[in-house]
This record gives C-alpha cells, structure tokens and sequence, in this order.
C-alpha cells in the first residue's frame, strides 16, 4: 500500500504529488515526474486527512475513482490505472460537504465503507499496544518495557494528538532515557503543555480510576471501591486484588489526612 498526506501539499504541488507533471508544468518542474497513481497502480493508495484537498485536486481525483484514468499536470495524454482508494480525516467530511469545501459527489463515491475511529481518548485500551508497537520501533532492540504504573499514568493524559501523541512521548522517553529497560512513571517524558482533558469515562466507571492530583492513599482506597463494586462482594474483591481482608478493610476504612471523604 502506497500513501501520502494531503496537508503536506497545496495547489500544483498536491495535484502533481497525486499525478505527477510534464516537463513545464509549473515553475520548478524541470523534468517529467511520476505521481503516488503511477507507482500505487494494482494497488492500494492511503489518502490521509484528504477534506484538505482543494478544488482542483477533488474534481480530478473524482475522474480518476469514476474513469480509472487521469492526466499529469500540465499534460493532456491519458494514463490508465487500477488504484483502490483509502480516505482519511480527523475532520467530518458530511460537515466539510455542507460547508461547501468538499465535493459532494466525490464524498458520494468514496463513502463505500466507513470506518469511523473515535479519538484515544475514547479507547484507552489501546494504549498498552500502541505504546509497544513504538517500544519496539524506536528501542533500537534494547528490549525496553513498560510497567503497569507507567501504562496507567499515560492512560490518565489527555489525548489531543491521538496516537501521533504517544508515539511521541514513547521516542522522546526512549530518546532521554537510553539506560532505561524497564519505563516506570518516574522516566516518563509527558506532554506537560498539553491542557489537562476531563475524563472521557464516568466518574463512577468501577474500572476507570482517574489520576491526576490524586494522592496515593486515595487511589488505593477509590481503588478497592471500584474493585467492590464490581465485584459485589468483599471476598471476591480482595481475591482479585490480592490482598488480605485486613488490607481490604483498611483501605477502605483508612483514616488520614490523604483519605477522600464518601
């Protein structure tokens, strides 16, 4: 599969990184130039965040979805392809279509399958994944892992740039961190301009735990609540926290200047 980003490009510049050009085209097209079409050709072509696509380049990627065929910039010759086209956006295309800045009859034709992807901060249990996935990419084979701890504080961020956001906090705190094997919370390089997001979970989610400004006595404490709660019984409770019934019953009993109150 082939890709390239819409932003990256305006005007001539999208339409010949989509296209290619002749000789002339434009200023600085000094020799003839391939487009992602020609080389994406019995393939698959990615179009990320395509709403940023102007006028031009939308009317002639509409010709080559509905003909398979298309023209370099600057060059009347045809050329044929067979390209199946993915589309991407953060933003909503029906939105974009209304406000009159994407075709509706390209968004017609590429409204095949849709596959709407909520923000990270709505799936936050893709984050262990993803924070492996660019463990692996960018530890340069150290073997690098990542405590529960350190998962659990990176789940509590606000998640503004989505998974381009963890893939940079998990470089810049392999980057600053090379001794490190084992991430604990300590050597986490997080985002501290990013503004603080209010949880996407209830409150009273007996499987979330929200963790910024608390202190740790009363995440132990909302931590054996919400273990209660789910589990409708102390016995069980403190089975799958593996603690005693003596610890159970203190944290949820505990006296403390640190304690919350019911």
């Amino acid at each position: 599969m082939k890709s390239v980003n819409c932003s990256g490009y305006e005007g001539d510049l999208m339409r010949s990184a989509l296209f290619g050009h002749v000789k002339g085209a434009f200023t600085g097209a000094d020799r003839e130039r391939e487009g992602i079409f020609d080389i994406a050709d019995g393939s698959t072509l990615f179009l990320d965040e395509i709403a940023e696509l102007g006028p031009q380049a939308q009317a002639e990627l509409l010709r080559v979805l509905e003909t398979g065929k298309f023209c370099r910039v600057g060059g009347h010759e045809e050329i044929e392809v067979d390209v199946r086209v993915i589309g991407a956006s953060h933003q909503h295309l029906g939105d974009r279509v209304r406000q009159n800045l994407f075709r509706d009859d390209l968004y017609g034709r590429l409204n095949v399958i849709k596959i709407p992807l909520p923000p990270l901060s709505e799936r936050l249990e893709d984050i262990p994944a993803l924070v492996e996935h660019f463990s692996r990419k960018y530890d340069e084979g150290r073997g690098v892992t990542w405590s529960k701890e350190a998962l659990a504080l990176i789940k509590s961020q606000p998640h503004p740039h989505n998974v381009r956001g963890i893939r940079n906090l998990v470089q810049r705190t392999l980057v600053l961190h090379p001794e490190v094997r084992v991430v604990k919370p300590e050597s986490l390089e997080l985002d501290t301009e990013s503004k603080p997001a209010k949880p996407t979970i209830a409150d009273d989610d007996p499987n979330y735990i929200y963790l910024p400004g608390k202190p740790m006595k009363a995440l132990k404490r909302e931590a054996v609540q919400k273990a209660v709660k789910r589990r409708r019984r102390h016995e069980d409770a403190w089975e799958e926290l593996e603690i005693s019934k003596s610890m159970l019953q203190a944290h949820l009993h505990g006296d403390g200047e640190d304690d919350v109150e019911d």
